[in-house]
């Protein structure tokens, strides 16, 4: 299996919602997370994440769907993307949340 096709494997086993069980086999061991997201701050393994994405899509938002728009692999930095929209509607403990959207903010037009 190429490279690739193991970070496709793993995205497409943390999206079906098999938590770190079913994605073990694709990561290395003690592998780490990042992200730039608050929810995610403290969130420091992909086996916590892979977790955290279960209880995500089964408790605070069951049966959202996605749509992958693209995927690339760079050989020279290993580096896999995945580019998807997630559908979600908060419907776990403290929903509905409101709409969060921000007043859009006029600005001057440069001339």
């Amino acid at each position: 299996m190429t490279a690739f096709e193991n970070a496709k494997e793993f995205f497409a086993a943390c999206e079906a919602l098999e938590g770190w069980a079913g994605c073990k086999p694709y990561v290395a061991e003690g592998a780490t997370f990042t992200a730039q997201s608050e929810p995610l701050a403290e969130v420091k393994t992909v086996a916590a994440y892979c977790d955290w994405m279960y209880g995500l899509a089964t408790v605070t938002a069951p049966c959202a769907p996605y749509d992958l728009h693209a995927s690339a692999y760079d050989e020279a930095t290993r580096t896999a993307i995945f580019f998807a929209t997630y559908h979600a509607r908060h419907t776990g403990e403290g929903s509905p949340v409101p709409p969060t959207h921000q007043e859009r903010i006029a600005r001057p037009a440069l001339a």
